[in-house]
Formats: structure tokens, C-alpha cells, sequence
């Protein structure tokens, strides 16, 4: 996608707080400044999305669009849902968030999660179960998904690694674990005889086995190692 640099970072800002549930559309490829914004769920409205070029602090114009009501003459199937001016990003994401009905991903939450491994090394005495509760995972279980951890692990490849140890000192009967392979894939999978998938990417595979070891702690009150 060829676009302002500036609009750019916009659009990985609002990928990184909104997740997955995003898309992108594309009507003005001509236009280097201006973008589309709509939710997978709900592909009919639209936030249009357009950087001022030269503002010292990025401000932004939003557009916001709702399909054509029933009745009307097709011609056009969008209808105008109103318009903000100068806006800073954080305040046109607020914008599109509500109108599109997207819920923030709790990024704190993801963090605390990612970071689990150093956390559960550097404190004496907690359990992961206390990790995972402290980090709001409870209140919010279905906002940790594979792709904002994805996300946020290749903005912080270290903690790949440190997962990855964390899996190997496991000392328990059975769960689930990441392991490199010799052809820079890695195998997530269920020890001893449960589900096994190869992965290629390294903060793809990371995430997947992050989701379902964190789903599995929260699941076993008191889980210790």
C-alpha cells in the first residue's frame, strides 16, 4: 500500500488498539493521504480517514459513512454519518472505534501476558496463576487473541525467546509447549500424545502456543511449577 508515511503509522496505531477486527479498504488509491477504515464484522460503514500533511503534531479529518437506508435509489451506497476536524490520532481512533463499534484491545493486558516468562522468573513465590490474574486476562479472556499477540511480539522479539526457554523448564506431566525444528519452522503441540502444528513464523507459532498455555493456566486454579 503506497501512502504517506505518516498515515501509515496512523493505520498500524489504530491495527495495534483495535486488532484483527479491522480492515483496510482502499477507494482513493490516488490519494497518498487518505484512507479507508470499516470492521470485518460489519463491512458496511465506513470511517474515511485523511492525514493533514505538514501539522507539526499529525492532525486528521474523519469521515464517517453508513450503508444506504432500504428504500433509497442505489445510486450511492453510502450515506453521510457526520465529520470531525483537526483531530490527534488517539482522538480520530476514538472516533472510528465508536462508530464502527470496535472495542480497544486492553494492550496492558497483552503486555503483562508476553512478558509472563520474566516475570515469573524475577519474583520469588507467585504462582502463573497469580501472573495471569494480575494481568486483567480474567476480565477481558477473549481480547488475547493469536493476532495481537502476534503483534505484539514482533514488536518485542526477545520475549520470543524467553517463551520459548520458559516451555523448555517446564517440569509437568502434561501441556502444552513450543519447539524450534531444524527447517526454522516450530512445532506447538500438547505433551504427551495431544495436538501437534508446525508453524513458520517465529512470533506466529509464540503466539499460538502463548494463547493456549495462558487459556490452559487460567483453566487449573493453583497450577504451580
Amino acid at each position: 500500500m503506497t501512502k504517506h508515511p505518516g498515515l501509515l503509522r496512523a493505520v498500524e496505531f489504530l491495527r495495534d488498539r483495535f486488532g484483527p477486527d479491522l480492515a483496510v479498504v482502499d477507494h482513493w488509491e490516488g490519494d497518498l493521504l487518505a484512507i479507508g477504515i470499516t470492521r470485518k464484522a460489519v463491512a458496511q460503514k465506513l470511517a474515511y480517514l485523511s492525514l493533514y500533511p505538514g501539522s507539526r503534531n499529525s492532525r486528521f479529518y474523519v469521515a464517517l459513512e453508513n450503508p444506504a437506508k432500504t428504500g433509497s435509489d442505489g445510486s450511492y451506497p453510502y450515506e453521510h454519518a457526520g465529520s470531525h476536524d483537526h483531530l490527534s490520532l488517539s482522538e480520530a481512533a476514538d472516533v472510528i472505534g465508536k462508530h464502527l463499534g470496535m472495542t480497544e484491545i486492553p494492550q496492558d493486558m497483552i503486555a503483562r501476558i508476553c512478558h509472563l516468562p520474566s516475570e515469573f522468573h524475577a519474583r520469588e513465590n507467585v504462582s502463573e496463576i497469580q501472573l495471569v490474574t494480575e494481568s486483567g486476562y480474567r476480565e477481558a479472556p477473549e481480547s488475547l487473541t493469536m493476532a495481537a499477540v502476534s503483534t505484539y511480539l514482533s514488536h518485542h522479539p526477545d520475549l520470543i525467546d524467553a517463551w520459548i526457554m520458559h516451555s523448555g523448564d517446564k517440569r509437568t506431566s502434561s501441556g502444552w509447549y513450543i519447539e524450534p525444528r531444524s527447517d526454522n519452522t516450530f512445532e506447538v503441540g500438547y505433551f504427551p500424545e495431544g495436538e501437534r502444528i508446525v508453524i513458520a513464523g517465529r512470533a506466529d507459532a509464540c503466539a499460538e502456543f502463548i494463547v493456549r498455555e495462558i487459556q490452559e493456566i487460567a483453566a487449573f486454579k493453583g497450577r504451580r511449577r
